[in-house]
């Protein structure tokens, strides 16, 4: 089972094409662990969650699936899947463990049921280590995934852990070194991909942050160099070269920055795929499916290359005909009554006459979100609240209270649809 992507819709329908009578022939293994219900509210469960999750993150990656009971394994389906945001997994994976652990999240529905599937990826590096104790969780312990459980790592596998990081490590030095020896050490400059720096000797040189995302690596140097890896920064890429890509996962995050700062997306379906195989009425997706067509049938057609048996996929068709997911959302928090209506009004009153809006803290971030629910495009320009949405995801995303990283989610799909669903007709 090879699980370094996204989980694909063809390898799920093969993986669930062993039921019969609702019965799954599937076993827990090295890869899978089942789970009847998802209770993420439940601390104590929570915490076996978060250690599965390590324990898959430290050997190569693996699967949850929620919505199937034991003995037998049979499809039983899970209710309550989407209580919760991508954000409140990663808080709970920051507050237990030395780094983030890598996932991904969708539903799949088979036998007439919906099942919950968090694939989590194989660390980049391991080892993934307990920061405190919680229940099922011990600070300084190491998990790693045996045959179909999930325990305290061995001394045998954490050796061998240790010893291919610092294999990588000297390979990853000794290649470098003899890459800054061969071009020589007075023309290497050092690039930091993270902001776009490159540091020669008493230079530096800053790479636009929009760029960043464009750059790829070209492999034509392996043609010539006995496979020395390059990276060569040009106007345009060849075509003739040869471009090698990263597997590329994309997250919940990862679709709030791209329409944030309306990136350029080549290939905007991969997106809107992690929306579909997610949760649908949650997420901004005008400004992807304009880019497929200007009506709703080019749309439509362009959709169907990702149907699937998603609740996603169903949720994404019903709001490309009438998005009344979004429109819920408008005027939901009310200017004039209520204890905290003057507190919206005042905000909605700055982004009318254009003056600088601040905020402190997550409280006041919250009167932000709640305050654009009121927002008239007609009198208020796109990069106004584009900037303050901004802010707030660099500064306070994800939030502490669960209940706000909803807000924010929801008042994305406000905005996004106020603002670029004119595009499709």
């Amino acid at each position: 089972m090879i699980l370094h992507e996204g989980i694909s819709e063809e390898f799920l329908d093969e993986f669930f094409s062993h039921v019969e009578d609702d019965v799954l022939n599937r076993r827990e293994s090295y890869k899978v662990e089942f789970k009847e219900t998802f209770e993420w509210n439940d601390k104590k469960v929570k915490s076996k969650y978060l250690r599965t999750m390590a324990s898959f993150a430290n050997n190569n990656g693996g699967l949850l699936i929620f919505g199937v009971s034991d003995s037998p394994r049979t499809i039983v389906g899970v209710r309550n899947f989407e209580s919760i945001d991508d954000a409140d997994i990663s808080n709970g994976i920051n507050d237990n463990f030395n780094q983030q652990i890598k996932f991904t999240r969708r539903t799949y529905e088979t036998s007439g049921k919906t099942l919950g599937i968090i694939q989590i990826f194989e660390s980049a590096y391991k080892p993934v280590v307990c920061i405190k104790d919680s229940h099922s969780m011990k600070e300084n312990d190491v998990y790693y995934r045996y045959n179909s459980k999930s325990a305290k790592i061995g001394a045998g596998e954490l050796r061998q852990i240790i010893d291919e990081r610092v294999k990588s490590e000297r390979e990853k030095w000794i290649t470098l070194l003899n890459n800054i020896a061969e071009v020589g050490i007075d023309k290497v400059g050092f690039m930091n991909l993270d902001d776009g720096e490159i540091q020669f000797t008493g230079n530096k040189v800053l790479i636009d942050e929009e760029l960043l995302s464009e750059l790829k690596i070209v492999d034509e140097y392996s043609l010539e160099k006995g496979g020395a890896p390059a990276l060569k920064l040009k106007g345009e890429i060849d075509s003739s070269a040869q471009i090698i890509k990263q597997p590329y996962v994309i997250q919940t995050e990862d679709i709030f920055k791209a329409f944030l700062n309306l990136t350029d997306i080549a290939d905007p379906i991969q997106f809107i795929k992690t929306i579909v195989y997610g949760r649908t009425d949650t997420f901004p997706i005008w400004f992807l499916i304009s880019k497929l067509g200007s009506t709703k049938k080019a749309v439509k057609k362009r959709l169907d290359q990702l149907r699937s048996h998603t609740i996603g996929y169903k949720m994404m068709l019903q709001r490309v005909e009438e998005d009344n997911t979004a429109r819920k959302y408008k005027g939901k928090y009310s200017l004039t009554t209520g204890s905290r209506a003057h507190l919206r009004s005042d905000v909605l009153e700055k982004f009318y006459n254009k003056q600088e809006i601040n905020y402190y803290d997550e409280e006041e971030a919250r009167t932000l979100l709640e305050a654009l629910s009121n927002i008239n495009p007609n009198n208020i320009e796109f990069e106004q609240v584009q900037e303050s949405l901004v802010n707030i995801f660099n500064k306070t995303y994800p939030f502490k209270k669960s209940a706000y990283n909803y807000l924010f989610r929801y008042t994305l799909t406000l905005i996004d649809y106020l603002y670029f669903s004119e595009r499709v007709k």
